[in-house]
């Protein structure tokens, strides 16, 4: 987890946020191995001022059947506005173990 704040200023500031004139693209590679249903999201939560949410982007996750059952990453990107008194950016990634046994190891 990381958390962004927005620039005060500038032409990706505050003002230029709430005018709707600033957009922003969110993009990664997710995936798995082989048949396997584990899997990762990426995501964006724009927040105002308080900390509240006022928008979500999420990425994922990538399917068995997204890949055809075989191991690697497929690439996927999302792009919108920054959504008016947006003020941070939460960026999330988080890896999901859907099955299989207690060990990591390969």
């Amino acid at each position: 987890m990381q958390d962004i704040d927005l620039p005060r200023s500038g032409p990706t500031g505050r003002r230029a946020v709430d005018a709707g004139k600033v957009r922003y693209a969110l993009a990664g590679w997710l995936g798995g191995s082989a048949g396997q249903e584990d899997g990762a999201c990426l995501s964006v939560e724009f927040r105002d001022a308080k900390g509240t949410p006022v928008a979500l982007s999420v990425l994922g996750p990538v399917s068995a059947s997204d890949r055809e059952s075989k191991t690697g990453l497929l690439e996927r990107t999302a792009e919108a506005a920054v959504p008016p008194a947006a003020r941070s950016a939460r960026v999330l990634l988080v890896f999901t173990r859907s099955g299989g046994g207690t060990s990591n190891e390969h």
